[in-house]
């Protein structure tokens, strides 16, 4: 944090996940990357402003959200358990009977 102007910029984020099997690693951690992407966005970028219930700063110019180059190092950890009702042992479906 620069305690002059009070900025803050998130340097390494550690993420454990238990998610029975990983069948898919890569699709893993990018699920995980969109959602600290959008809560780092929440946190210290975005600001909706409203005057007499209009949004006066509708676009990407006036509403910043976080790009590529503003997230920290990420390193996921995915717990290995086995789930014996999901698919392979993975978790984070939804049975349909």
């Amino acid at each position: 944090m620069d305690h002059e102007t009070g900025q803050v910029k998130v340097l390494k984020i550690v993420t454990a996940h238990d998610v029975g099997k990983t069948i898919n690693p890569m699709a893993a951690e990018g699920q995980m990357d969109g959602a600290i992407g959008q809560g780092i966005g929440y946190a210290l970028f975005e600001n909706l402003i409203l005057r007499n219930g209009e949004v006066i700063n509708p676009n990407f110019l006036d509403y910043k959200i976080p790009l590529s180059v503003d997230m920290p190092e990420i390193e996921h950890l995915f717990i290995e358990t086995n789930d014996p009702a999901g698919p392979f042992g993975a978790k984070g479906w939804v049975s349909q009977g």
